[in-house]
């Protein structure tokens, strides 16, 4: 039945999130300094989500809607695209659902139409300016971060 199926997806996903937020502490907990890279569901987890915000520099890495599912595709999972007509505009209502609390991250660099060498590039330089000992970086809606010579 499909309540059931429905209700055992819900139970997998609450288990996901307690796993997620198990593991998110104990990196925190045991690492003075640690990349964590988290999917874009995180903030789905409002504690959860808290502690990261709380406990780490954020940086709140975005590309375009099309840009994503591109990127998804070439990794080759078609998963978003499998019997669903409505994939783009499913991915453009969660990424709109979920835009208040990506913009709560300190930083935001926006990687659309870019190589993954120009993104780490920028991410980077990003880094480089918390290390040098700048707190606030910029607020995210405000920060655009350009390399190289050139723009997009």
């Amino acid at each position: 039945d499909r309540h059931e199926r429905a209700g055992r997806g819900q139970l997998g996903l609450a288990t996901f999130r307690r796993y997620e937020r198990a593991c998110l502490e104990r990196v925190i907990d045991e690492h003075d300094t640690a990349v964590i890279a988290t999917a874009g569901g995180i903030v789905s987890g409002a504690e959860t989500y808290a502690l990261l915000l709380r406990r780490s520099h954020t940086v709140w890495v975005r590309a375009s809607p099309d840009e994503h599912m591109k990127r998804v595709m070439e990794q080759g999972d078609f998963r978003p695209m499998a019997q669903n007509r409505e994939a783009m505009a499913d991915l453009v209502a969660i990424l709109d659902a979920r835009r208040a609390d990506y913009a709560r991250a300190q930083a935001e660099l926006d990687t659309s139409g870019d190589t993954i060498e120009r993104s780490f590039g920028k991410l980077q330089d990003l880094v480089k300016r918390w290390l040098h000992g700048e707190r606030e970086i910029a607020r995210p809606l405000e920060l655009r971060i350009e390399t190289g010579a050139g723009g997009h």
